[in-house]
């Protein structure tokens, strides 16, 4: 039996796997994919594998970005801190922020109400030491990296 895989030329991952006939003919990759013949390869499946030009691997999970509190913290500069704690004596959002940022054992920068906390801080601006959009994208870009 004939076993194809399907991958993407960029990156290597696998887009499809298709068995069939010997006799069947499968119709020319789509620009930027190249299928491969792995019909003398042992059984299994390529799922979760790439291509590296020589063999098959496994692609490994991308790591879990998770902070400690502190090392958190330690990511913002002090003039950040003062003025997000200036800002949390006005602002409820902020306040609530930082109130369930205290309650948290760790924190992990993938996390999505991690990334709006961000956003939000940017969108109630923290004129003293972000003047603008661009300074606010470059420096929630290195908290978050």
């Amino acid at each position: 039996m004939k076993r194809i895989v399907t991958i993407d030329d960029a990156t290597g991952n696998i887009l499809s796997e298709w068995s069939g006939g010997t006799d069947q003919a499968l119709p020319p990759a789509p620009g930027g994919q190249a299928r491969i013949d792995v019909s003398a390869s042992p059984d299994g499946s390529y799922s979760g594998k790439r291509w590296n030009g020589i063999a098959f691997e496994v692609i490994p999970p991308a790591p879990v970005r998770v902070l400690s509190r502190l090392d958190f913290a330690r990511r913002f500069t002090l003039a950040e801190e003062a003025s997000i704690d200036a800002l949390a004596d006005t602002n409820r959002a902020v306040k609530a922020w930082m109130r369930r940022l205290s309650l948290a054992d760790s924190v992990n920068l993938d996390r999505a109400d991690v990334a709006a906390g961000l956003a939000y801080l940017k969108s109630v601006g923290i004129p003293s030491v972000w003047p603008d959009g661009a300074t606010a994208d470059r420096r929630i870009a290195e908290i978050r990296e």
